[in-house]
């Protein structure tokens, strides 16, 4: 019998940690393996009173881990021996559910006798890895884990997804890795491990990350999408041989970019903290452009050059520059980024000047800015002309003391208040420091009195500024909240609404900490459901209005909308408009609904399916409030037949709820198109002057209607498949539906964006379609309104006539000009309506 069991021996033996190491346990049960097992095996059972002497030194969690981690087997009674004795000290208080250890060494098959003891599935699952990782992948081997991680799935499913992937050992069999996948192993754990792995962070790939890369790619991941998510905050822990690797394994270089440009983002990732390095980082850059990621301004990249730009990252944007062209969407996205007149110079001599303010204004416009937002990056863009002209030794058109403000000098006060601007675009002293971001100077020229309303050449004041400049980096919070604070203080009326139809506070909205305030200060109507005890049934009471609802949530896109709302307005003192959320709809019921005579749902953020090839209402479930209030606008204004309107978002809408069919947009040219309308439809129809109306339904003589709308958007209408009794009523130049209409004649719908036209001259002479077609839209609700209060002709019962007339012509191919005898197309008893035409 070992020494062991000798209560002299333990008396002597050293009381330290090594103890544990030397394994008590493992002597015990090891030293009977010498003994004839028929003779000593009840010895041992008769020696577990000695057992009781060791735990009066030794903690029994402890020494339960040494036997469990003792190496036994079958067939010389070790394994028996050591299952007794575990059950021995498991009466005598040891716990296995309490062990937070993984055994390595064990026979597979002991997993079950552990699980049976109270050994944790997590434990169990993850020291089946490591027995594999550490054994001969045997087929016996192998079998036996399958079985045993099957039955830990089938009780515990979410065992598989606690796995990380610093828990999957370097040597797993690849058959086993493919059969956790199968078992639902996220790839993304598979994928992590193959990232991450690389002892020796080499040059060339390392053969355990190519082994789990491989096994990635045979399951056809996403690759882009996998890689982003995992190398977000984890860039400095990749290396650039697993990036090659992947490049050349299906990784576009495109999402290689746009997590460069993310990372570069998170505040203070260059800092030594997060060891991202700029050198690292142009190291991937290079490798991204020369696998040929685009490098100009595009919506497929939209991001790139913005990124660069509005980071100040200008060795960055030069290696980029380096392998590309410029374009009016690049330099405008420079200008609109920086955060500064300097940073903006930096930007912009990077480029010729080849670019007329035409250009700029309608790529902005249809890229959804605002009139006011388009007139400040073109004054902004023009100042920074004139300062990089002063930086070159040319004639700038800026006063010493506009140049001091720009270079961010130390100057008294008093001498800029007295001082006189000289710049071209109206810009005082004030709109300069806030275009600079220099707000305690701001705060001090408001302090000696400096005008905030004071407005430019373009209508931009500096209260008009500051939201702009609050959402730009390197800001003072401190002194930006102090100027609101002045603003909610002085300013009673904080309605100030110029001529473009825009309202200053539509630029205030974003700030939630003044938000509430600004709207109970606002008499806009538009806002009137927001403020607090506001009657939600207001338009019933008043009769005398045209009452149309503006659907509005998060996500709301189409920044022309209020301009367009308020235009109206003041066009059409019979009409008021009212944001509705989806909460004031479900408040109010169909009584709330039922009050108004027109609806639009205008552009919006959605949560489309994006890899379908096409899809229909059935395929898809709303993420956004806003989406889900569009379909109960378009469910409430059809039961009820109010006239609708929609507007981008709002058409794609219009076409989902009427079981129709969208596609995404790929490399789709975004900003302006040819919208073309087909003649003898009810689109068609809609969007002519009165006269052409009158003429249309007199001869069948359709004008040509044809114009350039602003378009943003990345999914459209299928052709032929617009949805139940949608008819199409205008198509693009790329055979994208532009326009439709249902043919009750009450609902009609715009891909483009007819609101930023509103109120606009063409060019001489050319009619404004666009206008045209909103003002009709106003006209059908005031029809409602006046069919309901008045006893007018309802318009469904207008525009089915309408639409009957239009199917004659229609289905005669009627054309006839003024040398052509004919007799009268339009039925004498339909004439009535045509009084109707009017506007």
């Amino acid at each position: 019998m070992s020494k062991i069991f000798q209560r002299e021996s333990i008396v002597d033996l050293p009381t330290d940690e090594s103890l544990h190491r030397i394994s008590i346990i493992r002597k015990l049960i090891g030293s009977l393996n010498v003994i004839k097992l028929d003779k000593d095996l009840l010895e041992f059972k008769n020696s577990f009173q000695r057992l009781d002497i060791l735990l009066e030194h030794y903690n029994v969690q402890d020494l339960i881990e040494e036997t469990i981690n003792f190496e036994a087997n079958f067939h010389d009674g070790s394994m028996e021996r050591k299952y007794e004795c575990i059950d021995y000290l498991v009466l005598k208080g040891a716990n296995l559910n309490e062990l937070k250890y993984i055994f390595d060494n064990l026979n597979i098959y002991e997993i079950q006798l552990l699980l049976d003891r109270g050994y944790s599935q997590n434990l169990a699952f993850k020291s089946i890895l490591e027995i594999l990782n550490q054994q001969d992948s045997q087929e016996e081997i192998l079998y036996k884990a399958k079985l045993l991680i099957d039955h830990l799935i089938q009780d515990n499913k979410e065992i598989i997804n606690e796995l990380d992937y610093k828990s999957l050992p370097d040597n797993l069999p690849n058959e086993f890795i493919h059969f956790l996948i199968e078992k639902g192993l996220d790839l993304k754990v598979i994928f992590a491990k193959a990232l991450f792995s690389n002892p020796e962070n080499g040059l060339k790939i390392h053969g355990i990350q190519k082994k789990y890369f491989d096994i990635v790619f045979k399951h056809k991941p996403d690759i882009d999408n996998i890689f982003y998510d995992l190398s977000l905050f984890n860039l400095t822990n990749i290396n650039i041989a697993a990036v090659k690797y992947l490049l050349s394994n299906g990784l576009s270089p495109d999402a290689l970019t746009k997590t460069i440009i993310n990372c570069l983002t998170i505040e203070n990732y260059l800092s030594y903290d997060l060891g991202l390095q700029k050198d690292f980082v142009k190291e991937l850059l290079e490798l991204a452009l020369n696998e040929g990621v685009e490098t100009n301004y595009t919506k497929k990249n939209n991001s790139l050059i913005n990124k660069f730009a509005g980071l100040g990252e200008y060795e960055l944007l030069d290696l980029v520059l380096s392998g590309g062209t410029d374009n009016v969407l690049s330099i405008s996205a420079y200008i609109e980024s920086c955060y500064s007149i300097t940073a903006c110079m930096e930007i912009q001599k990077r480029f010729p000047d080849t670019y007329s303010e035409k250009e700029f204004y309608q790529y902005l416009r249809a890229e959804g800015k605002s009139n006011s937002e388009t007139g400040l990056f073109l004054d902004k863009y023009n100042l920074t002309k004139d300062y990089l002209n002063y930086r070159n030794g040319f004639e700038s058109n800026l006063s010493n003391i506009e140049i001091a403000i720009i270079e961010s000098e130390n100057i008294p006060v008093r001498e800029v208040v007295e001082a006189k601007p000289i710049n071209k675009y109206g810009f005082n002293l004030l709109h300069i420091a806030l275009l600079n971001r220099d707000f305690a100077l701001a705060n001090k020229l408001i302090e000696m009195g400096v005008d905030l309303t004071e407005a430019n050449n373009n209508e931009v004041s500096g209260i008009l500024m500051l939201p702009r400049a609050y959402d730009s980096r390197g800001v003072d919070e401190k002194e930006v909240e102090k100027i609101y604070e002045i603003i909610m203080a002085q300013y009673k009326d904080i309605d100030i609404v110029l001529s473009n139809g825009e309202n200053v506070i539509d630029h205030y909205l974003s700030n939630q900490t003044h938000k509430e305030l600004i709207i109970n200060k606002s008499k806009d109507p538009l806002f009137y459901f927001f403020k607090e005890d506001s009657d939600l049934f207001l338009p019933s009471q008043q009769t005398d209005k045209t009452h149309i609802a503006i659907s509005h949530g998060e996500h709301f896109w189409s920044t022309g909308i209020y301009a367009f709302a308020r235009l109206v307005m003041k066009k059409h003192s019979d009409v008021m408009f009212h944001l509705v959320t989806k909460e004031m709809l479900e408040r109010g019921g169909d009584g709330f609904v039922n009050q108004f005579d027109g609806w639009i749902n205008p552009g919006a953020g959605d949560s489309y399916p994006k890899h379908l090839n096409e899809f229909n209402i059935s395929d898809w479930q709303p993420q956004y409030e806003i989406e889900e209030t569009y379909q109960l606008a378009l469910d409430k204004t059809s039961l009820y037949n109010i006239p609708y309107m929609g507007m981008c978002a709002g058409a794609q809408h219009f076409i989902l709820y009427n079981k129709g069919y969208l596609s995404p947009l790929n490399d789709y040219n975004h900003g302006r198109h040819e919208v073309s309308y087909l003649k003898g439809t009810l689109a068609h129809f809609q969007a002519m002057t009165s006269l052409e109306q009158q003429q249309a339904l007199l001869s069948c003589e359709f004008p040509e209607i044809k114009f350039m709308g602003d378009t943003a958007h990345h999914f459209a209408g299928v052709l032929n498949k617009l949805g139940n009794d949608i008819e199409l009523g205008a198509i693009s130049e790329d055979e994208i539906p532009m326009s439709y209409a249902h043919i009750n004649g009450l609902s009609y719908a715009t891909q483009f964006h007819p609101e930023h036209y509103y109120n606009m001259n063409n060019d001489e002479g050319i009619v404004n379609y666009q206008m045209v077609w909103l003002d009709n839209f106003i006209n059908l609700s005031k029809m409602h309104h006046q069919a309901i209060y008045n006893n007018e002709i309802y318009p469904e019962i207008y525009m089915s006539q309408i639409k009957q007339r239009l199917e004659e012509c229609n289905n005669k191919k009627t054309n006839i000009t003024e040398n052509e005898p004919h007799e009268q197309p339009f039925n004498i008893e339909n004439t009535e309506i045509l009084h109707l035409i009017s506007w």
